[in-house]
């Protein structure tokens, strides 16, 4: 296991101000998954290694806390995520490139803070899989990615048999067809038009309870419960969004 410390990207400096530092862990299973990891509908073949990238990122605020975390996102919603499109790490609303980020379109069940006049809205968020010769096009040290891969015993598998399954240390995957509370931000100058950045890092996004979409708008969201990401355990909405300052 090897550590090192790189900047955040311009693409994430809206969400966080920080600097990461990273854990790059081998992982000798093969990937069997015939998944689409985005890269324009590029697939990823069988029996793959996976590189998982974590970062853990020492934040200016904690987000753990919910009058914080409400307070740092202009929009709050439960949305249920239609479609995974890919994972890239070039933003073509910047031209540059960037940590990698998965994207995709949700629809908007209901807006708890903010307002979000679209039903359906695309969104981009930290982490995800990519093949490792276009992750590694991102990086800022490339050199020193290539050297921990030869000491991870990496140095004769091609790395085009390698995929790199980047992340937040404590996030969860973000799946298609579930739910999820979803702490949400807008920059024009970093996002197309009707698509938001899911924010809050391991806290940004909790899977809800509720599987029948019509009920979101007829109870009582209060009595939402959501998915803790650290603990797995379920809790009361009002545990994660402090529903005072969100008015």
């Amino acid at each position: 296991m090897k550590k090192g410390i790189i900047s955040l990207s311009v693409i994430s400096a809206i969400l966080i101000c920080a600097f990461i530092g990273n854990n790059i862990l081998f992982d000798n299973t093969k990937n069997n998954s015939n998944k689409d990891t985005g890269i324009e509908n590029e697939k990823v073949e069988s029996e793959k290694s996976t590189l998982r990238f974590e970062s853990f990122i020492d934040l200016a605020s904690d987000y753990s806390d919910s009058k914080i975390l409400t307070d740092s996102f202009k929009y709050i919603a439960l949305i249920r995520i239609d479609s995974i499109d890919g994972v890239d790490n070039y933003d073509t609303v910047i031209n540059q490139y960037v940590s990698p980020y998965t994207y995709g379109k949700a629809t908007v069940l209901k807006v708890l803070k903010g307002e979000i006049n679209q039903e359906q809205i695309g969104f981009r968020r930290l982490g995800g899989k990519m093949p490792f010769d276009e992750w590694i096009k991102g990086d800022e040290a490339p050199e020193k990615i290539m050297k921990i891969r030869e000491e991870s015993g990496l140095k004769n598998v091609p790395t085009k048999d390698i995929i790199v399954d980047s992340g937040v240390s404590g996030d969860i995957d973000i799946e298609e067809g579930k739910t999820y509370l979803a702490f949400l931000e807008y920059d024009k100058s970093l996002n197309k038009e009707n698509e938001y950045w899911i924010g809050g890092l391991q806290y940004g996004l909790r899977e809800t309870q509720q599987s029948d979409v019509s009920a979101y708008t007829t109870q009582n969201t209060t009595d939402l419960k959501v998915k803790n990401n650290i603990t797995g355990e379920w809790e009361n909405i009002s545990d994660v969004v402090d529903f005072n300052v969100s008015k």
